[in-house]
């Protein structure tokens, strides 16, 4: 089970699609808190865990993570919990990568890029 670090996130904005809005901040955990950044997740002020991503920034002496930056999508605005602990799945919507007629195509279903070779 997922334990609460004393860290809140009030996101201000926030968008109801799958993938959130993107969130990212520098996060301090005390020593020995924090020994892998892909064990993070994130609850949001209804209780659903989000999946987060973790970069370390800086280490105690221990190598326990210091510093760490904290992304993930908000899908409501309010105070978000960072837990340290088994992380969550990430979602299933998928970003897709096609070629054709000499141009490159990701799309997002929400955002559409089209880069020509």
């Amino acid at each position: 089970m997922a334990k609460p670090v004393a860290c809140q996130i009030n996101v201000a904005y926030a968008d109801a699609s799958p993938a959130g809005l993107p969130v990212s901040v520098g996060v301090p955990f005390p020593k020995g808190v924090l020994k892998d950044p892909m064990r993070l997740s994130v609850k949001s002020p209804s209780g659903e865990r989000r999946s987060a991503a973790g970069r370390a920034l800086a280490f105690w002496p221990d190598r326990s993570v210091r510093w760490c930056l904290v992304s993930f999508g908000a899908r409501e605005t309010g105070l978000h919990e960072v837990l340290v602990g088994k992380s969550v799945a990430a979602s299933d919507h998928a970003v897709t990568v096609s070629q054709a007629s000499g141009q490159w195509t990701i799309d997002s279903g929400r955002v559409q890029l089209v880069v020509d070779e």
